[in-house]
């Protein structure tokens, strides 16, 4: 693995995570929640969803291709965390981000 692919898993991944908080309302009352709340707020949100994804597979099969790359594996968390936000300020700003999968 090198840092381009961490920064492609990252930003699909999310651009996933945006699109699913965007569609994550069951209710109309919840959509207008959604709606109301600042980018910063829907990024913070977005932010602490991917975060909590992290716990479960198929994340923690990458996390360990990741950590067994010695001394590259901080550069190529970092490059993972690069996509991930650009993943998701890009979708929550309605720009078209190639998505990769």
């Amino acid at each position: 693995m090198n840092k381009t692919d961490a920064y492609n898993h990252g930003l699909d991944r999310g651009i996933e995570v945006a699109l699913h908080c965007e569609e994550e309302e069951e209710t109309e009352e919840e959509e207008v929640e959604w709606c109301a709340l600042s980018v910063a707020d829907k990024r913070n949100a977005c932010l602490e969803s991917e975060l909590h994804s992290r716990q479960y597979s198929p994340f923690e099969f990458f996390a360990s291709d990741v950590n067994k790359c010695g001394d590259r594996a901080e550069g190529l968390w970092d490059s993972y965390d690069a996509g991930v936000v650009k993943g998701i300020n890009g979708t929550l700003a309605g720009h078209q981000i190639h998505w990769r999968k």
